[in-house]
């Protein structure tokens, strides 16, 4: 058997192995980086989420009681734990797995009175969000702001007022 064949029979198998362990790794690697993108997606969907159940209406109701004094039934307690769990929840999701750009924007947010509803904060609350979606590796358009106006800051609330005139007539 010549120099050459012998190389061929050892570095035929060792390439391949080679092979099996480059492509493992890069699958493996590939894995990781869904794994935290994904991660990453639930932590800005559950923020979004708790927002939007604390500016619903049963929460908006109990909210008032609260700041005038009142005294909360226990559906009302009941209610106010509940979004002060998903708060938590999302935050500490946020703050692990949000980059540092939207751990910033929600600092900014909650700088401004965290309230996207007034109008000192909707501004950093659709900054917050924007950069979410950067995140998220979703793209931006020019009407996003008007579009998560309308679904999640004041939309509601005209929906809502609308509802309310409707049923006292």
């Amino acid at each position: 058997m010549s120099g050459t064949a012998i190389w061929l029979a050892i570095l035929g198998p060792l390439l391949t192995f080679a092979g099996l362990f480059i492509g493992a790794y890069f699958a493996r690697s590939r894995e990781a980086a869904k794994y935290r993108q994904d991660r990453i997606t639930e932590a800005y969907t559950a923020y979004i989420d708790a927002v939007a159940g604390a500016s619903g209406p049963r929460v908006m109701q109990v909210m008032q009681k609260l700041t005038t004094g009142q005294a909360l039934a226990s559906d009302e307690l009941a209610a106010m734990e509940a979004a002060n769990a998903r708060f938590v929840t999302a935050h500490s999701a946020v703050l692990i797995y949000g980059s540092k750009e939207v751990v910033s924007a929600l600092s900014h947010f909650y700088d401004t009175g965290g309230d996207p509803r007034k109008p000192a904060s909707r501004d950093a609350y659709l900054a917050l969000v924007r950069a979410m979606r950067r995140d998220s590796d979703a793209a931006d358009y020019d009407a996003f702001d008007g579009h998560v106006d309308n679904i999640l800051v004041t939309g509601p609330m005209k929906r809502q007022a609308a509802m309310t005139s409707i049923a006292a007539h």
